[in-house]
């Protein structure tokens, strides 16, 4: 993130005509972080010579950015958590036992999410490898090792059985 605005800054003085000495040099930017999550952005000086008009031009833009900017980053935890990952169940095959395809979506366009863990009943680990669903207790069991899904990442397995009832349960965003 502190790459892209530092990028998107400099493209802002070239466009204003700025030399590239100046840019380098003369630009001082200071981006406050909680958490890895930018709170400001501050212009201390620019050294070479510049026109009130650019100036003002680029303090209003700077401004802007440090006004909007941290509330963007900062809400991506927030719409992660109205994206909880989902469990979808369909029956693929019609025999008996029946068959279930479970997928498990990672629902944030954002951040990955760790640690999926699912209400899963009495769920017996003998239906599916571990690697994708582990039991770790009655009515809890853990997707993927707890390993992350990445941003829309969909994990899926099978298992022949009578239908189990799946929820998520808790997980956590690895949002920077």
């Amino acid at each position: 993130m502190r790459l892209v605005l530092a990028s998107w800054l400099l493209l802002v003085l070239a466009k204003l005509s700025v030399p590239l000495s100046a840019r380098i040099a003369g630009l001082h930017i200071l981006i406050k972080s909680t958490s890895s999550i930018a709170q400001s952005v501050i212009l201390t000086k620019l050294t070479s010579p510049m026109k009130m008009l650019k100036k003002r031009v680029l303090t209003f833009l700077l401004f802007t950015v440090s006004l909007t900017f941290p509330s963007l980053i900062h809400s991506l935890g927030a719409k992660c958590a109205a994206n909880a990952p989902s469990v979808q169940q369909t029956q693929v095959g019609n025999g008996y036992p029946p068959k279930f395809m479970v997928e498990v979506q990672n629902n944030c366009p954002m951040c990955p999410v760790i640690n999926i863990h699912l209400k899963c009943g009495s769920f017996p680990q003998a239906l599916v490898n571990p690697r994708l669903l582990k039991v770790v207790a009655p009515d809890d069991c853990v997707v993927n090792g707890g390993l992350p899904l990445s941003p829309l990442q969909k994990i899926s397995f099978n298992y022949s059985h009578q239908k189990y009832l799946m929820q998520p349960s808790s997980w956590s965003f690895q949002c920077e």
